[in-house]
């Protein structure tokens, strides 16, 4: 049996672990321990209510992570502090396949990957993206994902390898398309609450949306991104789970933004993470930076940060 560490024990990441238990020997980290000696303890997250972790999943403290014990990893810690994380998890990590499951780009728009390209020379970079909640993996739903290598071969191979009887995953080579995506769909989604959240229309809903992917393409084209990858499961379907849906953290987030409560607030409160506030600065550099016009995504970002009143999105089209 191959092993798969897992680096986040949030709910993505729990999720994940479970629906990989059978075909891998799974290892859980958290970088907490008194959320690794709960675990331990109850056999249940938290982040991942109403699940239980069987047995077989072993749970550890990430700086007991070992060098060269795994096959795969899957990086699921979330996007804010993977920077910090990175650098010292690295000298464990090299020359180990280690796929991004956060979602978002990092300060001016920089695409995730290259930072673990950096930090990593020796280890394939791959990308795990697709309309998928963390819930209905852990359940054994039915669930489709790109597993995204700038190798097609790799890929292909990575690919077999994780696809499961109930999560299937489809190669892709567009390493930047499917990161736009990933970090724009949730500050979509987060347009698409504030939106239904001012005006409760479907047809308003569907607007946003639209325009919105018109934008997430036009920037993803720009950056050298392939066309193709934003009508994908990693482009137009995560994009339709999570800006349609109130189980979506960003969906849910913006419709608190419409009825009056500041982003902040909702932040400090909060004990899931929002990619899609961490992720808005970052987007709208990289649109500058390449002279795109992203009004919708503007328009959130001034919400969050600006105080910007939230019917603007409804001028942003």
């Amino acid at each position: 049996m191959k092993k798969l560490g897992i680096l986040g024990a949030g709910a993505f990441g729990t999720a994940l672990a479970l629906a990989y238990s059978a075909k891998f020997k799974v290892i859980l980290f958290s970088w907490f321990k008194d959320h690794v000696a709960n675990m331990r303890q109850c056999r249940t997250n938290e982040f991942l209510s109403g699940v239980s972790i069987h047995d077989a999943i072993d749970i550890e403290v990430a700086e007991n992570l070992e060098r060269g014990v795994f096959d795969y990893i899957l990086w699921t810690f979330p996007l804010k502090p993977t920077a910090s994380l990175l650098e010292t998890l690295a000298n464990k990590l090299c020359g180990t396949t280690v796929i991004l499951c956060s979602k978002g780009l990092m300060p001016g728009g920089e695409p995730l990957s290259n930072v673990f390209e950096k930090l990593l020379p020796s280890s394939r970079i791959g990308y795990l993206a697709g309309p998928n909640f963390a819930h209905d993996i852990a359940k054994g739903n039915l669930s489709a994902s790109e597993i995204v290598f700038a190798n097609y071969n790799d890929a292909v191979e990575v690919g077999r390898e994780l696809s499961t009887a109930t999560l299937k995953l489809s190669p892709n080579s567009d390493l930047i398309g499917a990161q736009i995506c990933g970090a724009m769909k949730n500050v979509i989604a987060i347009a698409c609450g504030v939106a239904v959240g001012i005006s409760s229309s479907p047809n308003t809903h569907a607007a946003v949306l639209t325009f919105a992917l018109r934008e997430m393409r036009n920037l993803g084209v720009a950056v050298g991104a392939n066309e193709s990858t934003f009508y994908g499961l990693c482009g137009v379907g995560d994009l339709i789970l999570t800006a349609f849906n109130e189980a979506s953290r960003n969906f849910s987030f913006g419709i608190r933004i419409a009825n009056g409560e500041k982003a902040e607030d909702i932040v400090k409160d909060s004990s899931a993470v929002c990619e899609g506030y961490d992720t808005a600065e970052n987007v709208v550099a990289l649109a500058k930076k390449h002279s795109v016009d992203i009004p919708i995504c503007e328009a959130v970002y001034e919400i969050l940060f600006n105080g910007q009143d939230p019917r603007a999105i409804l001028n942003a089209f």
